[in-house]
């Protein structure tokens, strides 16, 4: 059946439940920031992080250990025949009278970076000229060349860095252990708020990149809707159904299964309606810690884990959008999967460089944050071109303020009133009730649910009449201790550490609020004091904003879907008022 411009047929496909050992199953997966920490359960070293450990299942006293961070300990359940997650982002030692360096050790540890550094360049220097000569002669692939000459921009970026600031550099490696900052006001020049990162220039003449090509046939079919409903179906199985059903070339990953403890006959249950096929798989591949992925006209489904070790380079021009490539590399970096990237302990790099006046970036990533960088920049693009009293509330290419017509319905959806009635319904069964009177495609985030220690059976008793969709599921989700989000055009019911883990970004335009008698700055810490004060970077929290000047001043935030939604709801008020 071709799925172009159709709509994938309902199919039901029922196995028997799939019996696995504990002993393959039953792992541990502990993720830390920093990574490279030394991971100990009930007295037994296991390794290092980030890594997938053979574990027994029960009660046990984890020990997390990093030098110059804090210790972790902590009592852990491991669940019998699935993997248990643990992430942890560590918090560093302040440095005591006695161990902090003095200013001649600084100066001795910048110029042993400087002394590695030169001799990292030289070495990759050296591999860039013997792979020109071998690309001339046919013998390597252009993509090899490419990636070791954006290995070697990032080596000589960080080389003129702690150059130009060694003592400030020591230990670093040409990076300041957190982003920076620039100095002054966000926008107007002046106080103490968040600065502004860049100045868009919209009047530039030079042509956007083309970050993709023309949709091919199996993006398109990743934008057909579909129907799934699968129980109990064996992993090959499903993708046996994408291939016949929807037309897609599709591979699983065996290699990366077995790593996770899976393989075909892993065991799948899965439910939705009416979404995007690209939604679909990621929320379908999200309880088994997978992911998917186009790969020479494949869809190949592999792990997270072996996707972050996959990075390539790829060249992004800005001139149309700055003439400060740099302030966009450290915008980019603030926002978008802060820890992936080198500043931060992560693989992932990201290099500004300007040739003939020609500002460029030089990202080497994964091919989901790749994708992200080309949306926000995109996101960039409309904010900088299109007439402020044109603009929506907010721009985004993701989350809440996703801009698809799917994620646009569920929005509106959520102010529609219903009359509804539970007794004694199981979670899991409450949801499908919902959809059958709204429409909005819903999931139970039964992984994230369990880990929090709620059962999917567990009974709720409500009546609401004439409430709307949002207030029926606060109150259901309350007692709870759960919550909600907008992911991949599906409304997902999850755990609060879910939503506050997976953030979003959004670009709001707010030049008519910094115009009477307004700053900026006091725009910001309006913002960051009165909504979820706890959750933002200034006091630790994870929640980032940043100020962008231009035709339209505007904010970029870094926030939980509850917090956008927030957010949206203030600035509405202040344009009333």
């Amino acid at each position: 059946m071709n799925a172009f411009g159709t709509t994938c047929l309902l199919i039901v496909l029922a196995a028997q439940p799939v019996e696995t050992s504990p002993t393959p199953t039953t792992r541990l997966y502990v993720r830390t920031i920093p990574p490279g920490a030394r991971v100990v359960l009930d007295g037994k070293e296991l390794g290092m992080t980030d890594g997938l450990f053979l574990v027994p299942p029960g009660m046990g006293k984890l020990s997390i250990t990093l030098d110059g961070q804090q210790p972790e300990i902590r009592q852990v359940e491991i669940s019998e025949r699935r993997i248990t997650r643990i992430e942890v982002t560590l918090n560093q030692l302040a440095p005591s009278r006695d161990t902090a360096q003095s200013p001649q050790a600084n100066q001795t540890q910048a110029a042993a970076d400087i002394a590695g550094l030169e001799k990292i360049v030289a070495a990759r220097r050296k591999l860039v000229e013997e792979l020109q000569a071998r690309f001339e002669a046919g013998a390597v692939s252009l993509t090899e060349l490419t990636r070791a000459e954006a290995d070697l921009a990032e080596a000589e970026h960080r080389l003129n860095s702690a150059k130009k600031n060694p003592a400030a550099e020591a230990g670093n490696f040409g990076f300041p252990a957190v982003l920076p900052r620039q100095g002054g006001g966000m926008m107007d020049g002046g106080g103490s708020g968040v600065s502004a990162v860049i100045e868009l220039t919209p009047g530039r003449t030079d042509r956007p990149p083309t970050w993709s090509e023309p949709l091919s046939e199996i993006e398109r079919a990743l934008e057909s809707k579909i129907k799934l409903d699968f129980k109990e179906t064996p992993l090959a199985q499903v993708a046996a159904f994408l291939r016949d059903e929807c037309n897609l070339n599709v591979s699983l990953d065996k290699k990366a299964l077995v790593e996770m403890g899976l393989d075909a006959d892993t065991a799948v249950t899965f439910k939705v309606s009416d979404i995007p096929l690209r939604s679909a798989l990621t929320m379908l591949l999200r309880d088994l810690d997978l992911v998917w992925r186009v790969r020479d006209k494949t869809l190949e489904i592999t792990s997270r884990e072996t996707l972050d070790g996959r990075l390539s380079p790829r060249v992004y021009a800005v001139s149309d959008l700055t003439g400060n490539s740099a302030g966009l590399r450290d915008l980019i970096m603030a926002v978008l999967e802060p820890q992936s990237w080198d500043v931060l302990g992560g693989p992932a790099s990201i290099v500004a460089d300007r040739a003939q006046g020609r500002e460029s970036l030089v990202v080497s990533q994964t091919e989901p944050v790749h994708r992200q960088v080309a949306a926000f920049l995109a996101d960039l693009r409309t904010v900088a071109r299109q007439p402020a009293d044109e603009l929506p509330v907010a721009v985004s290419h993701e989350g809440w303020w996703r801009q698809t017509p799917e994620t646009d319905a569920v929005r509106k959806r959520l102010e529609q009133k219903l009359t509804c009635e539970f007794r004694e319904t199981p979670l899991a069964n409450v949801l499908p009730l919902l959809y059958e009177q709204t429409q909005v495609p819903m999931l139970l985030d039964r992984r994230s649910v369990e880990d929090a220690g709620v059962a999917v059976d567990t009974p709720l008793t409500a009546t609401h009449n004439d409430t709307a969709l949002h207030d029926v599921l606060t109150m259901a989700l309350k007692d709870l201790d759960l919550t909600y989000t907008v992911t991949d055009d599906v409304l997902l019911v999850t755990a609060p550490d879910f939503e506050s883990y997976h953030l979003t970004w959004a670009i709001y335009p707010v030049g008519d609020l910094v115009t009477a008698g307004r700053s900026a700055d006091e725009l910001v810490q309006m913002l960051t004091t009165t909504i979820a004060p706890q959750s933002w970077e200034e006091v630790g929290g994870p929640g980032v904003v940043r100020g962008i000047r231009g035709v339209t001043q505007a904010l970029v935030i870094t926030q939980s879907c509850d917090v956008h939604r927030q957010i949206a709801a203030l600035l509405a008020q202040l344009r009333r008022s």
